[in-house]
């Protein structure tokens, strides 16, 4: 009786004149924690509205207990029969039937997945193989014979850039059997606005395009000013490759064939590379830029030449030198603990100076050092015996911190830092530091993981106010009124609504956080609006992207001090760890030492550290680097490291990058990757301390306690895409780097934390979303600046600052340190 109840009571206060938010207000003072979800209450406004005034449910027939009878397979397959492009829901809502009894239909009785239209190209003929055949082994025989083969290379190609594209191939998915071929589908028409984009671009980026004017067509005078305009481009910034001699790269339309053309390539100086013969239609020079502007409706022409140049911009200089193959590879922890669950365990604070920015630009002195320092200590349980009585130290906490089991070299790694100069400290988590090299904190207990799962989630299971939805998939935040009131999620294969009497907080990291909040009509105007998503807080969500990176450098030593990449197969190892809990597996990735320094003057000043170092305590071999997702060809390269086998990794990383990147919406598809746009090394500084980097590691393996177990610096190999750099040059180490560094997996920044009215940020520094009441983002996205070492602690640290925000208690004072 009491929905009836409840129900009579939302009519009486609608009847009132109150609206949804007013009803909900009135009835969770008087029902308090009985008080039915706001997500009832609209849904009886709703029905009140439409005109059905009974507070009792319409009368249903029901569904009979088991759907998947032979009469609803028969319909099902009819149904598909006469369509075979029609979509589950479709399908549930013609028979009655649930989503769920569908789905077990159309796999377990009719085998039936939905599959897409493949493209049918155009075929080429047997002489028309043959040439191409001849053709690439002609490129191949110049790539042997050419070091520079590769870098003199410019690509050009020509594509239409269309206002919109009205279908996308997706929309021809149709319901086959395995045995059965795919559907054809002719491709659609697309929209009468367009403009032709020439491209041109070598394995450093994007050198020129032009947008060929209205009315104009692709002729050899056409194409020839084009080329005249390139090798004005390349004086100005490619003049090494116009001293090494330009290879042009274009396929063999008419106007590229042309004599004009020819004889203007002569006089440029350039060669036109032989283009082989192949079908249009799988051409891929365009096929990412084509895939980033896909689906979306510009208003205008000039409004999609926007997008293009904005997506050019927005890769790396890596992408075009090694495509695919080199595109960032972010996992996320979609588990409880999120990331933290799959990190590497480090215990590293930051610095003093990174939250005094933080606190200085937001305008909010609970944010300084001084203050969070409180939360760092109320985290911890510090179990290293130096350190437990230290003042910038507690214990505890609910997150152990400890020592892993380490190899004698962890300890030589201390001594060498003495010998390089910096004073002796035993402890980098202090709020600051002139430098060093430090065994590695850890967050753990007993040898095992200690993710925040388990440390803060588990034990609060019995709470009666706590319920942990597993395998639900988050779609968006439900927003009314500009009034956050609940969640919509996926699970069991079903859309579900969560409705939230206060507040909505969402921790999802710093890609989902962002990618749900776009999802959710939260986000940059324009973007929503190109995807058709209701608009509500235009705000730069996704933008001030921001990472750690490193570069990895690898030497041997003569004495068996490290752990060797074999450790990890033998059958004594795994013994070792399950009776005793100790050996390689008790030492997190290997990261047995963290060291730090000051590179410019004013971080010397500071002592704030912007550049750390990761040092593995193993040799890291090729064979290891595939997990890196770094190319086959790269692999290849490194495969000299495999013959030793004692050694250690020393990483130079970039604690605080200038360079920003992005995350934009693929589609409205909650299961759709967002784009991200990393923009590694985009700024030169973030260069210039990784090749500074670079120099600290050959010191540490040149110093005397190094050099007293043999250590030899292995790297002195040339990487084929820097050959023409002078080998240990700080050209050569700039190119080795761009080719090579990777992500430490540390994003932060995208819903950005500033003061109010800061077109810059997404959040305030109460953590609340501007112009979106009950909504708070509590992650390592709200960082404004990245903090200088390993984000997991400070991560944390932010979740229980935010506690106490939410449930409204004051600041702690600030401590001396």
């Amino acid at each position: 009786m009491e929905a009836v109840e409840y129900r009579s009571v939302i009519k009486f206060l609608y009847l009132k004149g109150q609206n949804s938010t007013e009803i909900d207000q009135e009835m969770v003072q008087v029902y308090a924690e009985k008080c039915p979800n706001y997500s009832m209450v609209t849904h009886w406004v709703r029905k009140f509205k439409s005109g059905f005034l009974s507070v009792v449910d319409e009368h249903h027939e029901g569904r009979p207990s088991s759907e998947v009878t032979e009469k609803n397979v028969s319909t099902v397959e009819t149904l598909i029969m006469q369509d075979r492009r029609i979509t589950v829901k479709q399908l549930a809502f013609k028979t009655k039937i649930s989503i769920g009894s569908v789905e077990t239909i159309l796999h377990d009785h009719l085998n039936l997945n939905k599959v897409s239209a493949r493209w049918l190209p155009r075929l080429m003929t047997t002489d028309q193989k043959q040439e191409r055949v001849n053709c690439c082994k002609h490129l191949l025989r110049q790539e042997a014979n050419d070091a520079l083969f590769f870098r003199r290379i410019v690509t050009m190609d020509e594509t239409w850039i269309y206002q919109f594209d009205p279908e996308p191939k997706s929309a021809s998915m149709q319901w086959r059997r395995p045995s059965s071929p795919p559907p054809k589908k002719a491709k659609v028409t697309q929209s009468s606005g367009k403009v032709m984009l020439s491209c041109f671009w070598d394995c450093d980026g994007i050198i020129m395009t032009n947008y060929m004017e209205k009315g104009k067509t692709v002729t050899g005078e056409y194409y020839s000013g084009l080329q005249k305009r390139l090798r004005s481009e390349l004086a100005r910034n490619r003049r090494e490759k116009l001293r090494s001699g330009v290879l042009l790269l274009h396929d063999n339309a008419p106007a590229h064939r042309a004599r004009q053309t020819v004889e203007t390539a002569e006089r440029c100086g350039f060669k036109i590379l032989p283009y082989p013969p192949y079908s249009p239609e799988l051409a891929l020079s365009d096929f990412c830029l084509k895939k980033s502007i896909k689906g979306r409706r510009f208003e205008d022409i000039t409004d999609a030449i926007t997008a293009v140049e904005a997506w050019f911009q927005a890769q790396s200089d890596t992408f075009y030198s090694q495509g695919l193959l080199k595109r960032p590879f972010w996992p996320r922890g979609k588990v409880l603990g999120g990331s933290g669950s799959i990190n590497g365990m480090a215990v590293v604070r930051g610095f003093k100076h990174d939250y005094d920015r933080w606190a200085k630009y937001t305008g909010d002195n609970t944010w300084d050092y001084a203050h969070v320092l409180n939360y760092f200590k109320k985290i911890e349980d510090m179990r290293i015996p130096e350190l437990r009585d230290s003042k910038h130290h507690a214990k505890g906490g609910p997150l152990r911190v400890e020592y892993q089991s380490s190899s004698p070299l962890s300890y030589k790694m201390v001594e060498a830092s003495e010998a390089m100069g910096y004073p002796a400290s035993n402890d980098y988590n202090t709020g600051s530091t002139q430098g060093g090299i430090f065994r590695t904190q850890n967050n753990r207990a007993d040898g095992k993981r200690l993710s925040a799962s388990k440390a803060y989630i588990y034990p609060a299971m019995s709470r009666p106010n706590l319920h942990v939805a597993v395998n639900a998939h988050v779609q968006k935040v439900v927003i009314k009124d500009k009034q956050a009131v609940g969640v919509e999620i996926i699970k069991d294969g079903r859309k579900r609504v969560i409705g939230s009497k206060k507040e909505v907080i969402l921790s999802a990291g710093s890609i989902g956080s962002a990618h749900i909040l776009l999802l959710s009509g939260v986000g940059p105007q324009k973007q929503l609006k190109n995807l058709n998503i209701p608009v509500v807080a235009n705000l730069p969500v996704g933008e001030n992207l921001q990472d750690h990176i490193f570069f990895d450098m690898v030497a041997s030593i003569e004495e068996p001090l490290s752990w060797r990449f074999s450790d990890y197969f033998t059958w004594w190892t795994m013994l070792r760890y399950q009776l005793f809990g100790t050996g390689i597996f008790n030492t997190p990735y290997v990261l047995e030492n963290l060291g730090f320094k000051c590179i410019e003057p004013e971080a010397l000043k500071k002592q704030w550290p912007d550049l750390e170092l990761h040092i593995l305590n193993l040799v890291l071999q090729s064979a290891v680097t595939r997990g890196f997702k770094l190319s086959e060809e790269m692999i290849a390269e490194l495969s000299y490291r495999d013959a030793s086998e004692y050694g250690f990794t020393c990483m130079p990383s970039l604690l605080r990058p200038e360079s920003r990147g992005n995350i934009t919406l693929v589609s409205t598809d909650p299961f759709d990757y967002p784009r991200i746009s990393a923009n590694y090394l985009d700024r030169q500084h973030d260069l210039d301390i990784l090749v500074k980097g670079v120099d600290e590691c050959k010191r540490l393996m040149t110093s005397k306690p190094m050099q007293a177990i043999g250590a030899k610096f292995l790297d002195t190999v040339p990487l084929k895409a820097c050959k023409h750099h002078q080998f240990d040059s700080r050209e050569y180490w700039a190119c080795a780097i761009r080719q090579r560094a990777l992500t430490i997996y540390h994003p932060v920044g995208t819903c950005k934390m500033g003061p109010q009215g800061d077109s810059t940020a997404v959040v305030d520094s109460k953590l609340r979303v501007q112009g979106v009441s009950g909504l708070r983002v509590v992650d390592a996205s709200i960082m404004p600046w990245i903090t200088s070492g390993n984000t997991h602690v400070p991560s944390i640290m932010i979740g229980e600052k935010a506690a106490d925000m939410i449930l409204g208690r004051p600041a702690p004072k600030p401590l001396e340190f």
